[in-house]
Protein backbone atom coordinates (compact mmCIF):
# COMPACT_ATOMS: atom_id res chain seq x y z
CA UNK A 1 0.00 0.00 0.00
CA UNK A 2 1.26 3.56 -0.73
CA UNK A 3 1.52 5.93 1.97
CA UNK A 4 -2.09 7.63 0.63
CA UNK A 5 -3.89 4.69 0.64
CA UNK A 6 -2.51 3.70 4.61
CA UNK A 7 -3.70 7.22 5.31
CA UNK A 8 -7.37 6.85 3.65
CA UNK A 9 -7.69 3.72 5.36
CA UNK A 10 -7.16 4.90 8.97
CA UNK A 11 -8.83 7.92 8.34
CA UNK A 12 -12.15 5.63 7.39
CA UNK A 13 -11.79 3.73 10.62
CA UNK A 14 -11.83 7.03 12.86
CA UNK A 15 -14.04 8.67 10.47
CA UNK A 16 -17.16 8.90 13.44
CA UNK A 17 -14.95 11.25 15.36
CA UNK A 18 -15.31 14.09 12.66
CA UNK A 19 -12.54 15.16 10.24
CA UNK A 20 -9.45 12.89 10.36
CA UNK A 21 -6.28 14.37 9.01
CA UNK A 22 -3.29 11.88 9.41
CA UNK A 23 -0.20 12.93 8.30
CA UNK A 24 2.93 10.04 8.46
CA UNK A 25 6.42 11.69 10.47
CA UNK A 26 8.76 13.39 9.76
CA UNK A 27 7.09 16.60 9.91
CA UNK A 28 8.85 19.53 8.70
CA UNK A 29 6.02 21.47 10.43
CA UNK A 30 4.69 20.92 14.07
CA UNK A 31 0.99 21.83 14.55
CA UNK A 32 0.21 23.79 17.33
CA UNK A 33 -0.64 22.54 20.70
CA UNK A 34 1.07 19.12 19.72
CA UNK A 35 1.86 16.94 23.15
CA UNK A 36 4.90 18.50 24.31
CA UNK A 37 6.86 14.75 24.61
CA UNK A 38 5.58 13.86 20.83
CA UNK A 39 7.36 16.92 18.88
CA UNK A 40 11.19 15.35 19.28
CA UNK A 41 9.09 13.00 17.77
CA UNK A 42 7.60 13.99 14.87
CA UNK A 43 10.21 16.48 13.81
CA UNK A 44 13.06 13.58 13.93
CA UNK A 45 14.95 12.53 11.10
CA UNK A 46 14.27 8.92 12.19
CA UNK A 47 11.21 8.92 14.03
CA UNK A 48 10.61 5.03 14.94
CA UNK A 49 13.93 5.71 16.33
CA UNK A 50 13.13 8.17 18.39
CA UNK A 51 9.75 7.41 19.42
CA UNK A 52 11.12 4.01 20.53
CA UNK A 53 13.48 5.87 22.64
CA UNK A 54 11.16 8.84 24.19
CA UNK A 55 8.26 6.51 25.05
CA UNK A 56 9.28 3.29 24.97
CA UNK A 57 12.82 1.96 25.81
CA UNK A 58 12.52 3.47 29.21
CA UNK A 59 9.41 1.59 30.10
CA UNK A 60 11.39 -1.75 29.11
CA UNK A 61 11.46 -3.09 32.17
CA UNK A 62 7.55 -3.18 32.31
CA UNK A 63 6.94 -4.29 29.22
CA UNK A 64 10.22 -6.26 27.54
CA UNK A 65 8.04 -8.49 25.24
CA UNK A 66 5.98 -5.50 23.74
CA UNK A 67 9.49 -3.06 22.80
CA UNK A 68 11.04 -6.35 21.71
CA UNK A 69 8.32 -6.95 19.06
CA UNK A 70 8.05 -2.58 18.69
CA UNK A 71 11.52 -2.82 17.73
CA UNK A 72 11.67 -5.14 14.64
CA UNK A 73 8.04 -4.89 13.20
CA UNK A 74 7.22 -0.93 13.54
CA UNK A 75 7.27 0.65 10.09
CA UNK A 76 5.93 4.16 10.62
CA UNK A 77 4.71 6.76 13.23
CA UNK A 78 1.86 9.18 12.32
CA UNK A 79 0.34 12.46 13.63
CA UNK A 80 -4.13 11.92 13.64
CA UNK A 81 -6.23 14.44 14.57
CA UNK A 82 -9.85 14.49 14.59
CA UNK A 83 -12.65 16.43 16.14
CA UNK A 84 -13.11 13.94 18.70
CA UNK A 85 -9.34 13.77 19.84
CA UNK A 86 -7.50 16.65 19.06
CA UNK A 87 -3.94 14.31 19.03
CA UNK A 88 -3.40 11.27 18.86
CA UNK A 89 0.24 8.92 17.64
CA UNK A 90 -0.43 6.49 14.88
CA UNK A 91 1.94 3.29 15.21
CA UNK A 92 1.71 1.79 11.23
CA UNK A 93 2.88 -1.96 11.12
CA UNK A 94 2.60 -4.05 7.53
CA UNK A 95 1.38 -7.51 7.46
CA UNK A 96 2.03 -8.99 3.66
CA UNK A 97 1.94 -5.52 2.30
CA UNK A 98 -1.16 -4.73 4.03
CA UNK A 99 -0.53 -2.00 6.73
CA UNK A 100 -2.37 -2.26 10.43
CA UNK A 101 -1.99 -0.08 13.00
CA UNK A 102 -2.22 0.94 16.59
CA UNK A 103 -2.73 4.55 18.22
CA UNK A 104 -1.24 5.80 21.22
CA UNK A 105 -3.39 8.85 23.48
CA UNK A 106 -1.57 11.99 24.87
CA UNK A 107 -0.26 11.30 28.53
CA UNK A 108 -2.25 13.12 31.37
CA UNK A 109 -3.23 13.28 34.62
CA UNK A 110 -5.68 10.47 35.23
CA UNK A 111 -8.27 12.01 37.02
CA UNK A 112 -10.09 8.58 38.10
CA UNK A 113 -10.97 7.98 41.61
CA UNK A 114 -10.29 4.73 41.00
CA UNK A 115 -6.78 5.48 39.87
CA UNK A 116 -5.68 5.58 43.72
CA UNK A 117 -6.47 2.21 43.83
CA UNK A 118 -4.51 0.71 41.23
CA UNK A 119 -1.03 -0.42 41.47
CA UNK A 120 1.96 1.84 40.82
CA UNK A 121 3.98 -0.57 38.11
CA UNK A 122 -0.15 -0.32 36.12
CA UNK A 123 -0.25 3.63 36.66
CA UNK A 124 3.47 4.01 35.13
CA UNK A 125 2.94 2.32 31.92
CA UNK A 126 0.11 5.33 31.20
CA UNK A 127 3.41 7.95 31.33
CA UNK A 128 3.80 5.78 27.53
CA UNK A 129 0.28 6.87 26.66
CA UNK A 130 -2.99 7.37 27.87
CA UNK A 131 -4.52 4.16 26.34
CA UNK A 132 -2.39 2.10 23.45
CA UNK A 133 -5.24 0.56 21.26
CA UNK A 134 -6.08 -0.83 17.77
CA UNK A 135 -8.42 1.59 15.77
CA UNK A 136 -11.24 0.17 16.84
CA UNK A 137 -9.98 0.28 20.74
CA UNK A 138 -10.43 -3.41 21.19
CA UNK A 139 -6.49 -4.55 22.06
CA UNK A 140 -4.56 -2.74 24.59
CA UNK A 141 -5.03 -1.01 27.46
CA UNK A 142 -8.13 1.68 27.72
CA UNK A 143 -7.61 5.00 27.83
CA UNK A 144 -8.33 6.17 31.40
CA UNK A 145 -11.35 7.63 30.67
CA UNK A 146 -12.89 4.56 29.11
CA UNK A 147 -11.99 2.55 31.97
CA UNK A 148 -15.79 0.98 32.68
CA UNK A 149 -16.40 -1.43 35.19
CA UNK A 150 -18.63 -5.48 34.54
CA UNK A 151 -21.91 -3.35 34.92
CA UNK A 152 -21.66 -2.46 31.06
CA UNK A 153 -21.20 -6.58 30.61
CA UNK A 154 -23.41 -8.11 32.41
CA UNK A 155 -27.21 -7.40 33.82
CA UNK A 156 -26.47 -9.17 36.91
CA UNK A 157 -23.56 -10.74 39.00
CA UNK A 158 -22.90 -14.07 37.45
CA UNK A 159 -22.76 -17.45 39.50
CA UNK A 160 -19.02 -18.27 38.49
CA UNK A 161 -17.78 -14.99 39.42
CA UNK A 162 -15.17 -15.02 42.51
CA UNK A 163 -17.42 -15.16 45.69
CA UNK A 164 -17.75 -11.59 47.31
CA UNK A 165 -16.99 -9.89 43.73
CA UNK A 166 -19.61 -7.27 42.86
CA UNK A 167 -19.43 -6.42 39.22
CA UNK A 168 -19.87 -3.08 40.24
CA UNK A 169 -16.50 -3.49 41.81
CA UNK A 170 -14.48 -4.63 38.42
CA UNK A 171 -12.78 -1.95 36.69
CA UNK A 172 -11.88 -3.25 33.18
CA UNK A 173 -8.37 -1.16 32.07
CA UNK A 174 -7.33 -3.10 29.22
CA UNK A 175 -9.05 -5.49 26.30
CA UNK A 176 -7.41 -8.50 23.84
CA UNK A 177 -9.52 -8.73 20.47
CA UNK A 178 -12.25 -7.48 22.03
CA UNK A 179 -13.08 -11.20 24.16
CA UNK A 180 -11.01 -10.90 26.69
CA UNK A 181 -11.12 -8.29 29.55
CA UNK A 182 -8.41 -7.17 32.29
CA UNK A 183 -9.21 -5.53 34.78
CA UNK A 184 -9.19 -4.73 38.68
CA UNK A 185 -11.30 -5.74 42.03
CA UNK A 186 -10.89 -2.00 43.30
CA UNK A 187 -12.87 -3.68 46.24
CA UNK A 188 -9.89 -5.61 47.83
CA UNK A 189 -6.82 -4.01 49.22
CA UNK A 190 -4.35 -4.24 47.12
CA UNK A 191 -6.49 -4.21 44.00
CA UNK A 192 -6.52 -7.69 42.81
CA UNK A 193 -5.79 -8.24 39.03
CA UNK A 194 -8.37 -10.42 36.79
CA UNK A 195 -9.16 -11.88 32.99
CA UNK A 196 -12.60 -11.94 32.62
CA UNK A 197 -14.18 -13.72 29.22
CA UNK A 198 -17.59 -13.93 28.06
CA UNK A 199 -17.26 -18.08 27.90
CA UNK A 200 -14.10 -19.30 29.86
CA UNK A 201 -14.14 -19.15 33.71
CA UNK A 202 -12.40 -16.20 35.34
CA UNK A 203 -8.86 -16.43 35.57
CA UNK A 204 -6.81 -14.38 38.72
CA UNK A 205 -4.05 -12.53 36.81
CA UNK A 206 -1.39 -11.34 40.21
CA UNK A 207 0.71 -8.91 37.66
CA UNK A 208 -1.36 -7.30 35.24
CA UNK A 209 0.98 -5.17 33.52
CA UNK A 210 2.82 -8.69 32.21
CA UNK A 211 -0.05 -9.97 31.26
CA UNK A 212 -0.90 -6.68 29.10
CA UNK A 213 2.73 -7.02 28.04
CA UNK A 214 2.21 -10.92 27.15
CA UNK A 215 -1.46 -9.33 24.97
CA UNK A 216 0.20 -6.59 23.52
CA UNK A 217 3.50 -8.85 22.38
CA UNK A 218 1.30 -11.38 20.60
CA UNK A 219 -0.98 -8.99 19.21
CA UNK A 220 2.03 -7.46 17.29
CA UNK A 221 3.42 -10.48 16.10
CA UNK A 222 -0.05 -11.27 14.77
CA UNK A 223 -0.64 -7.92 13.01
CA UNK A 224 2.62 -7.75 11.80
CA UNK A 225 2.95 -11.45 10.29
Amino acid sequence: MTTEECIQQVCSLVAEEGDPHLVMAPLATLPQGIPSEWREIVGARDPIRSALDVLWTPKRDLLPETVGELERRLRGIGLLSTRQTPFSLVYLFENRGQPSFRRGYPRRLIEREESTRLPTDFLELYQIHDGWTDPYGFTGPLPSEEWFDLTYLFDEDLPDLISGLRLEDFLIVGISSGSEYLGFDISKEPARGMVVSMIEPIELAPDVVRKLDEWMAVDLRYLAG
